[in-house]
């Protein structure tokens, strides 16, 4: 589905969308730290301590049933175009629970350094970022890229597209400048399903 929506966008946007490579897309359920040096933020990771890390990573897999997101719809803003998804609301432990308690076990940690950049709930897929303007010039092509998420939005109304957090591979810790994220392989800690 994902793929789909990108071939749109680019069909349709050319050269001035970057589409984020499939296996470097990603939800950021918390994020520590950011905008820093990588020095910074490994100083910050050793404070916390790899066990406490690995204890936030494992919290997935702990629950007996795991959080599923579910509708996603598109959203846009100049800096590009993600797919964004509700928490399911039948289960009794939300996304939001877990992403609640992740940071309530990062705060635990008694680090003063923590910088964490999304205190609000959220879940959403960067698919691509503008890295030009040329095509939004025209009336008619701003339209077109309207008409465009509003078809592909009704499309992913008539569908099941959610997912279940932590249900095909455990969360994973990925340290460093991640504006476009990075494989699953290259993580540099990876919790329990």
């Amino acid at each position: 589905m994902i793929q789909r929506v990108q071939d749109d966008l680019a069909s349709l946007v050319g050269g001035d969308i970057y589409l984020i490579p499939r296996q470097n897309l990603h939800v950021s359920v918390i994020e520590l730290s950011h905008r820093h040096t990588v020095s910074q933020l490994y100083s910050v990771i050793s404070e916390i301590g790899s066990s406490c890390i690995q204890d936030i990573l494992d919290l997935v897999s702990s629950l007996d049933r795991k959080p599923a997101l579910i509708e996603p719809r598109l959203s846009f803003d100049k800096m590009g175009v993600a797919l964004s998804y509700l928490p399911s609301d039948t289960d009794s432990y939300t996304y939001h629970h877990l992403r609640s308690d992740m940071h309530s076990l990062a705060l635990d940690s008694g680090i003063k350094g923590l910088d964490i950049c999304y205190t609000a709930p959220s879940a959403h897929v960067t698919l691509g970022k503008f890295i030009g303007n040329k095509f939004f010039e025209k009336p008619e092509a701003r339209q077109a890229f309207v008409k465009l998420i509003k078809d592909l939005d009704e499309e992913l109304k008539s569908g099941d597209h959610g997912w279940v957090v932590g249900g095909t591979q455990g969360l994973e810790m990925q340290l460093g400048y991640l504006k476009f994220g990075r494989e699953h392989e290259k993580a540099d800690m990876i919790g329990r399903m």
